[in-house]
């Protein structure tokens, strides 16, 4: 996996949308409706339900391949090693794993499992891969996200929302101090996000656009 120019995929992915939206190719309404958030595939799918599941392991000194296999089956979802990237660090498929955890989310686990060998994990070709974060921030996808039903064309709104992001979700991998890279395009009828980024921090920015969607939808309670 070759590692992206971030900035070009944001600039070329803004440009693109400005293109075809001042072309009159697609309208605004078209481009919000191909872009409100990201539209994951039935693995993907299956792979972030697993994820939130809950999960019993009682790994002691447990090789590092086998504590995969053990999570793969008992979610039923594809989990492999980046072994190459693992070798290149020096972490061997033999490598004890040891912890005890009972109704922790299976994200959780892997992610105190993955914690002590600065390993991450990602989704690539419909499975959970255990890489480095090196091998991770190679494999950056662009998305768009959609602004215009939180705040219209505010943008000291969307600014704020730049500035939540980057400081909450995943703060070192930004620009100034990792791979990401976030742009606000506002046009006549359009209000975007372009965010390239990894999978992970990906889903963690839908989750949060989406609670903040349902908290503009909750009425405010009548003051008394």
């Amino acid at each position: 996996m070759r590692r992206p120019n971030v900035l070009v995929c944001c600039a070329l992915a803004v440009l693109v949308v400005t293109a075809l939206t001042l072309a009159g190719q697609v309208s605004a309404q078209e481009i919000r409706a191909r872009t409100l958030g990201h539209a994951p595939g039935k693995a993907e799918m299956k792979i972030r339900a697993a994820l939130e599941s809950p999960t019993h392991v009682d790994f002691r000194d447990t090789p590092f391949s086998e504590a995969v296999q053990f999570l793969a089956d008992l979610q039923k979802i594809e989990i492999q090693l980046d072994q190459r990237a693992l070798d290149e660090v020096g972490i061997p498929p033999d490598t004890p794993i040891t912890m005890c955890l009972t109704g922790v989310s299976l994200e959780s686990t892997v992610d105190l499992i993955l914690r002590q060998h600065d390993l991450t994990w990602i989704v690539w070709d419909e499975v959970l891969l255990i890489t480095t974060p090196d091998k991770a921030a190679e494999s950056m996808t662009t998305n768009v996200y959609d602004l215009t039903g939180l705040f219209g064309h505010d943008a000291s709104a969307s600014d704020s929302l730049v500035s939540l992001i980057t400081d909450t979700i995943d703060p070192t991998s930004w620009c100034q101090g990792g791979p990401g890279a976030i742009v606000t395009l506002r046009t006549e009828g359009l209000h975007v996000l372009v965010i390239t980024q990894t999978q992970k921090v990906q889903w963690r920015i839908d989750e949060l656009l989406k609670t903040l969607a349902d908290f503009k939808a909750t009425p405010t309670p009548a003051k008394r």
